[in-house]
């Protein structure tokens, strides 16, 4: 009677022994399953739609007139990637602006504002914040004196001039040379003017004290000639 106790306990510890073993990697699998279950991507077709990761970054800067360096407000900006994608903005009173969360690849930012002329900046962008600074062009609109001059076929030549960074140089010298010579000075916003001009080809040339000599040629035959100059440093 004992003996068959003792082989029933022994059959009896072998038996829990084996559960033992058995619910180990059981119970690992079901966790595994409790894992996989809470995963959507686990469940077929769950993630054949999700897109894929991209980084995002931001492009800031000042928008101002390139002939007075002052900040233009209410530019609107606007920022295209691949033609579909597209940030807009509007700069403060201090011609600031910024395009948060643009996606990494190749952009192109068009600035516009009322009396200037658009310009556009392309870029590309891979994570990092990048500063992009825009001066405008003023659209100079004619005189009224040069307007009435241009209905009565009077030739002019006018323009402005300005350092790289878009800000006026004042006396600078204006030459225009052709069947005889006409000489002037710009004024402070760097603007200067020729009247009067026979049809034919005349150099202008452009001299201001620190700057590179400029020179084109023009080939007149009446009507109003805007040639605009940007002058370069002289190197020390």
């Amino acid at each position: 009677m004992i003996k068959k106790r003792l082989k029933f306990s022994s059959l009896f510890v072998v038996i829990l022994f084996i559960a033992a073993v058995v619910s180990i990697p059981l119970a690992t699998v079901a966790a595994e399953d409790r894992a996989k279950a809470l995963d959507p991507c686990w469940w077929p077709g769950g993630c054949d739609n999700e897109e894929e990761e991209t980084t995002t970054t931001l492009i800031y800067g000042v928008i101002s007139d390139r002939t007075t360096g002052n900040p233009i407000d209410n530019a609107i900006v606007n920022a295209v990637s691949d033609g579909t994608v597209s940030h807009e903005t509007e700069t403060d009173e201090r011609g600031n602006y910024w395009l948060n969360d643009l996606r990494s690849g190749k952009w192109k930012l068009t600035v516009t504002a009322e009396g200037y002329s658009s310009q556009t900046y392309t870029f590309n962008l891979s994570g990092q914040e990048v500063v992009v600074n825009l001066a405008l062009k003023p659209e100079r609109s004619l005189p009224a004196d040069l307007s009435e001059s241009a209905e009565d076929t009077e030739t002019i030549v006018h323009g402005v001039v300005t350092k790289k960074n878009g800000k006026p140089i004042k006396k600078a010298k204006v030459k225009l040379k052709g069947t005889d010579k006409k000489t002037t000075k710009t004024d402070a916003s760097g603007y200067y003017e020729f009247r009067d001009i026979e049809d034919g080809e005349w150099k202008l040339v452009v001299k201001a004290e620190g700057y590179k000599k400029a020179t084109i040629f023009i080939n007149i035959s009446g009507g109003v000639y805007e040639e605009d100059f940007v002058l370069k440093k002289k190197k020390k």
